[in-house]
């Protein structure tokens, strides 16, 4: 990251129905509590990228010349001209302004995700410019229990995104596994099926060891 940068990043991740939303804002508002300004930033963003690739993952857009859903290498390029676009916006400019930037996913799900099927080291190449978290929470929750979520939240409401199908979630679960097995001195890794409170407890003591330690 930028020496430039007074800001942190912190970043949560973890597949769909993990709690990686729950998480950002609750350490988002103690965080703000202890007067460390601080703000929400998810991916995909709300920028025009980011939008579009929701409504890929709902299934309203199609491939060209086709009934199915983008390839896996077109979304990586996708999520990572979302986040290129996003950092440019309202991550960098957070961060230089002293903000800290609590981000709800980042460049480790593209690769998680899109690296299924794709080449996880050409997704990393792809993301080489946005800048390097401070810390990364990783919610680790098998793909069952976290489906089981997803249903449950989506009860009478939507249907799933292309993604939320158990067999594909199990080989993000290993993905996620064995990206943050390689980079252990960023990652911490939290039982997601914790109760709310707890990983949020925990989420928070290693941020503001972090921060006391100036990282």
């Amino acid at each position: 990251m930028s020496k430039k940068c007074s800001g942190r990043l912190w970043v949560i991740e973890g597949i769909d129905g993990a709690g990686t939303t729950t998480q950002a804002h609750m350490l988002i508002d103690k965080l703000n509590s202890q007067g460390i300004p601080a703000i929400y930033a998810c991916q995909p963003s709300k920028g025009p990228i980011g939008k579009f690739i929701r409504q890929v993952l709902k299934g309203h857009v199609k491939a060209y010349g086709s009934d199915k859903a983008f390839d896996l290498n077109t979304m990586a390029l996708l999520f990572s001209a979302d986040r290129l676009d996003h950092v440019a916006g309202v991550i960098l400019p957070n961060l230089q302004k002293g903000v800290d930037v609590v981000c709800d996913r980042y460049f480790y799900s593209t690769m998680a995700y899109q690296g299924v099927g794709g080449d996880m080291p050409w997704i990393e190449e792809l993301n080489s410019k946005a800048p390097r978290p401070d810390r990364v929470f990783f919610l680790d929750i098998s793909a069952e229990k976290a489906l089981a979520r997803v249903n449950s939240r989506n009860s009478g409401k939507t249907e799933n995104e292309i993604y939320e199908n158990q067999k594909f979630l199990e080989k993000v679960v290993k993905n996620y596994r064995k990206i943050f097995r390689a980079m252990p001195e960023l990652t911490v890794k939290i039982n997601g099926v914790s109760a709310p409170d707890v990983i949020a407890a925990k989420i928070l003591q290693s941020v503001n060891a972090d921060v006391k330690r100036g990282r």
